[in-house]
């Protein structure tokens, strides 16, 4: 089972920090530095008395990395890089980076956002969700008196209590929500968002990298969103998630 022909839009990564970090001009240029000094390439700052942007973007491209620093979070977004390992691999630096200059104690929660597109089966998204995925009748559909440009279906599960068998009671550590819709660019194309919240609280300095959390929630999308579509890639395993 897997997303026909997936292909990577975006991954986003945000940390809550407890207690607030300190944020201070001498701060902001060191974690600034700290990154670059890992080979993470940066082109453009934004400082503010809050906190601080940076990252790297080039005209004529979408591909876009932005760190955004304050007191209480850390965010860090790859868009538009064609392969998950080394978005994760930058993303790891960035937090290690962030680890030594505003060394922050506790990881109160982290939240994953994985992006993707995917061709849609019969080669109209639009249709696909609405007859097949989500089975609406024809004349629903008339109902609107105008054609509809855009099919879509959001999810939220959060984390949930078991109720029965020998694991009685246990709490899920996570809670997901998912977005599917037909691509606005691409009416070919299904565009799909897995947030995934891991709300544990751990010592970030225990954290050695984001691949767990990255992978869970894009291994959400390639296995029970598609099987929720009940479409399947014949060469899954190869897309570049």
């Amino acid at each position: 089972m897997g997303l026909p022909h997936s292909r990577l839009r975006g991954v986003v990564v945000e940390i809550d920090l407890a207690p607030p970090v300190s944020l201070d001009p001498m701060s902001q240029k060191d974690f600034q530095r700290a990154v670059e000094d890992r080979c993470v390439e940066v082109n453009y700052v934004q400082r503010a008395t809050e906190g601080v942007e940076f990252g790297r973007r080039y005209p004529n491209s979408r591909e876009l990395l932005r760190v955004v620093a304050r007191p209480q979070k850390l965010s860090i977004e790859q868009w538009f890089r064609p392969e998950l390992s080394l978005t994760i691999k930058e993303m790891d630096e960035i937090v290690k980076a962030a680890q030594d200059t505003l060394k922050p104690r506790v990881l109160a929660g982290i939240r994953v956002r994985v992006c993707k597109q995917a061709g849609a089966p019969g080669g109209d998204a639009r249709v696909f969700l609405a007859d097949q995925v989500l089975q609406i009748p024809q004349e629903r559909k008339s109902s609107f008196g105008r054609p509809i440009h855009m099919v879509g279906i959001k999810f939220f599960m959060p984390p949930y209590q078991v109720v029965a068998g020998p694991a009685s009671g246990a709490q899920a550590a996570d809670g997901v929500e998912v977005r599917i819709e037909s691509l606005n660019e691409d009416i070919s194309e299904i565009f799909l968002e897995c947030n995934h919240y891991f709300p544990a609280p751990d010592e970030l300095s225990a954290m050695t990298s984001l691949r767990s959390f990255v992978d869970k929630t894009d291994d959400f999308l390639e296995q029970q969103v598609a099987q929720f579509l009940q479409v399947s890639d014949p060469e899954a395993g190869e897309s570049n998630g």
